[in-house]
């Protein structure tokens, strides 16, 4: 039986598994909630944790409601929602490491401040943010260190594979003399 064949409300078992793996980051929201206010010490940290939070939902729901991670839809419209969201996700993993890797240094003091009720910044809150920028910045390293090698390589050899061969002159005198 195929996957079109067990879909339930237009969509496959394993879409409806990788649903709520995909909606993780709603994590982000209910914990910038919690953590209002306790980072004074970093102002703009807890918007971020809300903004990243929401971007990640809102892009995983539009993926999957109109089921955008499937080959026959990737360029439609919502699909180009979905990837310009995935893109305005980056720009807002970039927002929180420029916030969050400067003070990387100051983490335990920061997070003795906030205990102590003096400022700072508590724990949960910086783990959650040096975690949620991490992640996106390593997949775009990566990328960039072992996929543009790769798509160089991969073009060079498709390159010389599709190159019709070439006759040479010695080639051209065998024709003539075997004639």
């Amino acid at each position: 039986m195929s996957d079109a064949e067990n879909e339930t409300y237009g969509h496959t078992k394993k879409e409806w598994q990788m649903l709520p793996l995909k909606l993780m980051s709603a994590v982000m929201i209910v914990m910038a909630i919690v953590f209002a206010g306790q980072c004074p010490a970093i102002p703009t940290l807890i918007a971020y944790c809300a903004t990243f939070g929401v971007v990640q939902v809102a892009t995983s729901l539009v993926k999957f409601i109109f089921n955008t991670e499937r080959p026959a839809n990737k360029g439609s419209n919502p699909g180009k929602v979905a990837m310009a969201g995935d893109l305005i996700g980056v720009a807002v993993a970039i927002w929180g490491a420029a916030i969050i890797y400067p003070k990387l240094g100051d983490f335990s003091t920061l997070s003795d401040q906030a205990e102590a009720g003096e400022g700072g910044c508590a724990n949960g809150a910086m783990i959650m943010a040096i975690i949620s920028c991490s992640i996106p910045l390593a997949v775009i390293a990566g990328l960039i260190v072992f996929g543009i090698p790769y798509m160089l390589y991969k073009n060079k050899t498709e390159g010389a594979a599709s190159t019709p061969p070439t006759t040479t002159q010695d080639d051209a005198v065998k024709v003539e003399v075997g004639q």
